[in-house]
């Protein structure tokens, strides 16, 4: 679809608007008209036609980042592991339950010193077994945040972005244009503001301008 339209371009454009630079972004074409920024991204997941007015477009910049979820699963993942790490470091809750042995010399001799007795042992399990679920916890939160940054390294990529005012950016990979640098330039200097008054100029110098009749 993309393809045939890059060739069309003409009949999305409104009345009185003309494309004044056509810029090749690898796979994806970029057409910048004297009212907006027409996006063609062939291979890109949904639209594959995004238009913006030029006054909402700031920029064009290479970045190199990646996939903001995973780094924040990382995050998130490495914050509750530290913490429920440290806290079973820090506190053990087996060691809360007091000894029956200790407390209780004789609590074996009668029915309800066994009864105590047990009991504390029960307790003592309880606890145990909730300083080993915090300590697995951790672990498997600090897993989660290994996990989450391994796939945020993997995500970084370099992308040559066009930067949008109120809006989701356009962006497009840099490893499938040849020149990104000189790719992002010409995009900066045909969405200045500055570039219609210029080709304006240009045509009054060369005498297309309407001039005042000569007595």
């Amino acid at each position: 679809m993309s393809r045939s339209w890059t060739d069309r371009v003409d009949q999305l454009l409104y009345d009185g608007e003309r494309v004044e630079r056509r810029v090749e972004c690898g796979r994806a074409t970029v057409f910048v008209t004297t009212h907006r920024v027409l996006a063609f991204e062939p291979d890109e997941v949904g639209s594959a036609y995004r238009h913006v007015d030029r006054p909402n477009v700031a920029s064009a910049t290479i970045r190199t980042d990646g996939a903001t979820r995973h780094l924040l699963r990382a995050g998130g993942g490495a914050i509750v592991g530290v913490s429920l790490l440290g806290l079973h470091l820090l506190v053990s809750f087996a060691a809360l339950v007091p000894s029956a042995d200790l407390e209780q010399p004789d609590a074996r001799t009668d029915s309800g010193g066994a009864v105590v007795g047990n009991a504390i042992e029960t307790v003592e399990i309880l606890f145990r077994m909730i300083d080993l679920a915090i300590l697995a916890s951790g672990l498997l939160a600090i897993a989660v945040a290994a996990g989450g940054g391994l796939l945020y390294a993997r995500s970084r990529a370099r992308r040559l972005v066009l930067e949008v005012r109120g809006d989701d950016d356009i962006a497009f990979a840099a490893d499938e244009i040849d020149d990104v640098g000189a790719v992002a330039l010409e995009l900066e200097d045909a969405i200045r503001p500055d570039s219609s008054l210029e080709e304006i100029t240009r045509d009054d110098a060369d005498g297309s301008g309407s001039k005042p009749p000569t007595p």
